[in-house]
C-alpha cells in the first residue's frame, strides 16, 4: 500500500508500506486545493513511471507526458493567465449568494469538487450532472445567479447545451473550457480557458 499524503506522521503514514510526500506546504484553506493538485500530479507522475517499466507507452510519447509535467518558463506564464483571469470572474461575482456548477460526465465530477470547496469555505452552491438541468435545478436560477460549467473538449461537449438554456433564463453563464474551444465561448458570458 503506498501513501500519497502531504503531512508527515498521519495514519495513513504509519498504516502504509510506502509513502510518497508530496510536500505541497501548509494547507491553510479547508479547499485543500494545492494538496489536491499535488496529490493528483503525484498520481499521474506514477502513472508515466509504472507505463514506462511495462512499456505500454511509446518513448516519444512518453518524453512528451514528461515534458508537459515540465516547469518551463511558459508553463508558469499560461498558469498566471488563468489565475488572472480567475480572479477577474471571481470579483466580478463575488456578492451572489448561490452558485451553480454543471459538467458532464467526468467533468460533472470537477464540477462537484468546485462546489463542494465553495461549499466548505462560502455559502450554499451546488453541482449537477449538465443533462439533470431540466429536472430541477433550473427553476433556481435568475438573472443573479452565476453558473460555473465545466466545459472542456471531450465527447459529451454536446451535452452541455443546457447552457444555452440556463443564458436564456438570465443567469450568468461562466464556462471552464479547452483553449481555443468557440463553440464554449458562444454559449458563455465568461470563459476561463
Amino acid at each position: 500500500m503506498l501513501a500519497i499524503t502531504n503531512v508527515m506522521g498521519s495514519q495513513a503514514t504509519r498504516d502504509s508500506d510506502a509513502v510518497l510526500y508530496t510536500r505541497a506546504g501548509l494547507e491553510i484553506s479547508v479547499a485543500a486545493t494545492k494538496t489536491f493538485v499535488a496529490q493528483v500530479a503525484a498520481m499521474y507522475l506514477i502513472g508515466l513511471r509504472l507505463a514506462e517499466l511495462r512499456g505500454t507507452l511509446e518513448a516519444g510519447r512518453l518524453t512528451s507526458c514528461r515534458r508537459a509535467e515540465g516547469d518551463s518558463v511558459e508553463d508558469r506564464d499560461h498558469l498566471t493567465a488563468i489565475e488572472d483571469r480567475v480572479r477577474e470572474v471571481s470579483e466580478a461575482h463575488h456578492e451572489q449568494q448561490f452558485f451553480l456548477y454543471l459538467g458532464a460526465t467526468s467533468a460533472c465530477r470537477s464540477a462537484s469538487r468546485g462546489a463542494e470547496a465553495a461549499r466548505d469555505l462560502l455559502h450554499p452552491h451546488d453541482a449537477y450532472a449538465a443533462g439533470e438541468m431540466k429536472h430541477g435545478p433550473i427553476a433556481l436560477l435568475d438573472e443573479s445567479t452565476p453558473v460555473i460549467c465545466v466545459a472542456t473538449e471531450s465527447p459529451v461537449l454536446d451535452k452541455v447545451s443546457q447552457l444555452e438554456e440556463v443564458r436564456a433564463r438570465g443567469a450568468q453563464t461562466i464556462a471552464i473550457a479547452t483553449e481555443g474551444c468557440e463553440r464554449v465561448g458562444d454559449v458563455a458570458d465568461e470563459t476561463i480557458e
